[in-house]
């Protein structure tokens, strides 16, 4: 939300991402995965957790990758009773937090259809979000997004360190 009205996702927004891809084709050369991304941060993108797993804390350490400096971190994100743990693409221009369909189609894996493209979910074990499922015909329909909402909402902090190749996205805790 912003300034007490919900954030509704542009329907043109995009993001062109020719150096992120949640898999390789063939002969494509430069480029970085999300499974590399996630390995990078220690965990393997999209895994299911629960516990104490489940929940990440203020700061979250990200890492910067790819040939144009893309900012990701991790993410848990809980919808019903599954959580997952993703690599999500930091995009400060972004109004909405996407998830990408690997991740929107894991999450209601063995869950009637929810109807809609839009779900209220849990981020970080902290927050309740609205995301919305990545648009299919855009260049991020397979990628995770954090927008501004989220930003917005926790009143967080970023801070990208591009010597080191980390960034981080913080928020005081309650």
């Amino acid at each position: 939300m912003m300034e007490g009205r919900p954030v509704v996702a542009d329907p043109y927004f995009d993001v062109l991402l020719s150096d992120v891809k949640n898999e390789r084709r063939e002969g494509e050369e430069g480029v970085v995965t999300l499974g590399e991304i996630a390995a990078d941060m220690g965990f393997e993108n999209r895994c299911e957790v629960n516990g104490s797993a489940a929940t990440v804390q203020s700061p979250l350490n990200g890492v910067v990758r790819g040939r144009y400096s893309r900012c990701f971190v991790p993410c848990v994100i809980k919808f019903r009773s599954k959580a997952i743990k993703t690599a999500f693409l930091v995009d400060t221009g972004g109004t909405c937090t996407y998830l990408g369909k690997p991740t929107w189609d894991k999450l209601l894996e063995g869950l009637e259809d929810v109807g809609g493209n839009t779900l209220r979910v849990t981020l970080n074990g902290e927050t309740r979000q609205e995301v919305t499922l990545s648009p299919q015909d855009r260049h991020f329909q397979d990628i995770d997004l954090i927008g501004t909402d989220f930003f917005n909402h926790m009143e967080a902090r970023f801070r990208v360190d591009y010597k080191t190749k980390a960034c981080a996205l913080e928020w005081d805790e309650p």
